[in-house]
């Protein structure tokens, strides 16, 4: 630009100096030069500072650009932190809760495992102690169950034997004398059976009275009919030597129990 301005004042100068009727002239044309020069300078100077306008612009442009991007980052990162705060807090929530309900279910658990244990402790000191108070109502039924059987069994004898003895009776009055003892033999049977032995040694001083009136032929029919009874297995006889050997007798009645087979033997036919 200079060497432009330097050649265009030579050119003016060797005008001037050559014409100077033509100064006025050429002060116009250099007037005019000098203004395009400005206008030219000062459209380089606005080219420069629109340069450098577009450049601060470009550089403002990309500045925002990455403050935009980081404000967006930014955005982005609280926005997934506002989303994942209530799902981590939720998820430690729950991690809490679930770790407070293992603790109460295996607290809840020992629990019932110790009421259980409790329990089958008191259960089994019952059920033992039900057993005792069974096993005792049991042994006491047992003991009643027995006396109510031999009290039975009594009553049942004693019935028997009762009737045997009115059955002897009645023969007494027959005057059958074979049937009175037999009677009178199953009679002491069951008195035996229930340790009557007052009511046996009664039957037995009735039983040699009616010997006495009786024949030694009469003691066969009386084995026959002794021997026919399942009652029995030994002979009129052998019975009565077991009277004699009775010692819950008494001493009179035995003796006499022992003298029947000689009174037998010395009657008549």
């Amino acid at each position: 630009m200079k060497k432009i301005i330097l050649l265009l004042i030579l050119v003016n100068f060797n005008l001037y100096s050559q014409a100077p009727k033509e100064n006025e002239k050429l002060q116009l044309k250099i007037d005019l030069l000098q203004k395009k020069v400005d206008s030219l300078n000062q459209t380089q100077i606005l080219d420069k500072a629109q340069f450098r306008i577009e450049r601060e612009l470009e550089i403002v442009n990309q500045v925002s650009g990455f403050f935009n991007y980081s404000v967006g980052i930014i955005i982005l990162l609280f926005a997934a932190v506002g989303v994942l705060t209530p799902v981590l807090i939720n998820w430690y929530q729950n991690k809490l809760v679930k770790n407070a309900n293992d603790q109460l279910l295996l607290e809840y658990k020992k629990s019932i495992s110790l009421l259980d244990e409790k329990f089958n402790e008191k259960n089994d000191e019952l059920i033992n102690s039900f057993n005792e108070k069974i096993q005792s109502l049991n042994d006491q039924l047992d003991i009643k169950t027995a006396e109510f059987s031999k009290i039975n069994s009594i009553i049942r004898h004693t019935q028997t034997a009762l009737i045997f003895f009115s059955q002897a009776q009645s023969n007494m009055l027959e005057k059958n004398y074979v049937k009175v003892l037999y009677n009178l033999v199953l009679a002491i049977h069951y008195w035996e059976k229930n340790e009557s032995y007052f009511e046996c040694g009664y039957s037995i001083d009735t039983m040699v009275t009616y010997i006495r009136k009786m024949r030694k032929s009469d003691f066969n029919e009386l084995n026959r009919l002794i021997s026919n009874n399942t009652t029995f297995t030994l002979n009129f006889y052998d019975i009565v030597k077991n009277y004699s050997l009775n010692e819950s007798l008494e001493e009179r009645i035995r003796n006499q129990a022992a003298q029947i087979e000689g009174i037998i033997s010395n009657l008549p036919n």
